[in-house]
């Protein structure tokens, strides 16, 4: 492609250098051209990015973590408050959609009683 300094084009179309024999030159306007750009390339890494994975916690950690006792675990799950997966005889949870199914069902972490 062949641009000429002086034309007086400034989109995408064809001009002809002024006192020449007619050779056509394409001139493009590259103004939207970087945001257009940058569009494109965050969508293709936006899919892309890997998955966050879960941060498995066990059932004492919970314990921990909300201020309750295992009884009070035990009972969540079986009402199907907190979600869970047995894996080899344990119990474990993901971090974040404990805190998603308890803020969804309204449940506050009880203090605990200490003796």
């Amino acid at each position: 492609m062949i641009l000429y300094p002086k034309t007086a084009c400034y989109s995408a179309e064809i001009c002809q250098k002024p006192n020449t024999m007619a050779k056509p030159t394409i001139t493009l306007n590259l103004d939207g051209l970087a945001e257009g750009l940058a569009t494109t390339l965050e969508k293709t890494f936006e899919e892309r990015r890997e998955p966050v994975r879960p941060k498995w916690i066990d059932t004492a950690q919970l314990c921990r973590m909300l201020n309750i006792s295992k009884r009070t675990a035990q009972n969540y799950r079986d009402k199907g408050l907190i979600p869970f997966t047995k894996f080899c005889g344990k119990v474990w949870y993901d971090e974040q959609e404990v805190h998603r199914a308890l803020a969804q069902h309204g449940v506050e972490p009880r203090n605990r009683i200490k003796s």
